[in-house]
């Protein structure tokens, strides 16, 4: 009997350390999944800026262009 608590208690030492590295571990992927997910956004939100950017500055190239383009209508239908 002596034996065998002693045994148990010998499987329970070398048990610990690997349900302690099972938890660290588990926290570890949960770790990382967290931060994927935040990078995830950061990404999104900074495509989303730069279409932004580029859909307000292709805007403004068509206004300027078109403001030029009635500008050159007026020219020519002055001086035929």
């Amino acid at each position: 009997m002596i034996f065998l608590l002693g045994m148990r208690n010998r499987i329970e030492e070398i048990e610990k350390p690997r349900v302690n590295e099972e938890a660290t571990l588990s926290r570890t992927a949960q770790l990382q999944q967290a931060l994927a997910q935040i990078e995830a956004t950061l990404l999104r939100k900074e495509n989303q800026k730069v279409t932004e950017k580029t859909q307000k500055t292709n805007f403004s190239c068509v206004k300027k262009f078109q403001t030029y383009n009635s500008y050159l209508r007026i020219l020519k239908r002055n001086y035929k």
